[in-house]
């Protein structure tokens, strides 16, 4: 999906900043974070597109049994084999469980962002199977939602067919989680995970969410090693990044590399009582002034809350 978001550029020089007044910095920061999402926002009003409609049957007959060739490649891979042990360890497990409340005994829906043209990708493809997998194979997982704006609408149709519902409404990775969610969205634009995080920026709501994506931790790389300013792509996930549990996923086989590398399980674990505007946004002002990484992930490159786990 090719969002793009232009951004000015900044003045050389320092920063004049009030150091006796946090909460003050906090909201400019805060602010300037608001003002690059406003940007990413627009940029995707003008820069949707369409892949290529198919209005030959055959055409589509073909692309249903891609798919279903997709899925059975997919399943019987020692790929899925893997990702499936990975996702019945007690680490992992436990983890979806307490995003669920286990004890409600509810269903987490699925919303799937950024899958591409299933009809001209085979990553695309491999990315949807694998959360029709999901679907099919694991009871806790409950409707899936789809949305990515070069769908056509044949393509839209043809994933219905598979048990899913189409979303009519870009919503930007703007959903916010009134319930226990899994945001699938391997491969996705930075700031798509950022909005993701906007719009549940509350401990409750984070909590609940489940999101399968690219590794935060690897941004966290990026931005050491390059020492990029991480306000004008990856705010939120650099503000949240001490309190996700990551486990990585092995993509074990080059079949299965393009459509999965660099993917992880993010779980979120938050006290109720955080103040997310404070401890978060304060925090990342002090990693964007120094622009590296947090203290923990100077000794520990990087230190998470469950590290990167990979099993």
């Amino acid at each position: 999906m090719a969002w793009t978001v232009v951004v000015g550029r900044h003045r050389k020089g320092k920063r004049k900043t009030d150091t006796n007044n946090k909460t003050y910095g906090c909201t400019n920061l805060l602010d300037s974070c608001n003002q690059l999402h406003s940007q990413f926002m627009a940029s995707c009003s003008i820069q949707q597109g369409e892949s290529e409609p198919m209005d030959d049957p055959e055409e589509e007959e073909r692309l249903k049994k891609k798919m279903h060739n997709c899925l059975k490649k997919l399943e019987d891979s020692d790929f899925y084999n893997k990702f499936v042990e990975q996702l019945q360890s007690p680490q992992v497990l436990n983890n979806i469980l307490r995003a669920a409340n286990a004890e409600s005994e509810q269903q987490i829906q699925m919303v799937v962002y950024g899958i591409g043209s299933i009809a001209n990708s085979e990553k695309s493809r491999l990315q949807l199977c694998l959360a029709l997998l999901l679907k099919r194979n694991f009871s806790w997982v409950g409707r899936i939602e789809v949305f990515d704006p070069i769908l056509s609408a044949s393509e839209s149709g043809i994933i219905e067919s598979l048990g899913c519902t189409i979303l009519t409404v870009n919503e930007r990775g703007g959903r916010t989680a009134e319930s226990p969610t899994l945001f699938f969205m391997p491969h996705c634009a930075a700031l798509l995970y950022d909005n993701v995080l906007r719009a549940n920026w509350s401990p409750v709501q984070l909590n609940r969410i489940i999101l399968l994506g690219n590794s935060f931790g690897s941004y966290f790389e990026q931005f050491s090693q390059f020492h990029r300013s991480p306000l004008a792509s990856t705010s939120y996930v650099l503000a949240i990044a001490n309190h996700v549990n990551e486990f990585r996923i092995r993509t074990v086989s080059d079949d299965f590399f393009a459509a999965f590398h660099m993917t992880s399980w993010h779980f979120f674990a938050l006290d109720a009582s955080q103040d997310l505007k404070v401890l978060f946004v304060c925090r990342l002002k002090r990693q964007v002034q120094r622009l590296g990484t947090p203290p923990e992930a100077s000794k520990h490159r990087p230190k998470w809350r469950g590290g990167f786990a990979s099993d």
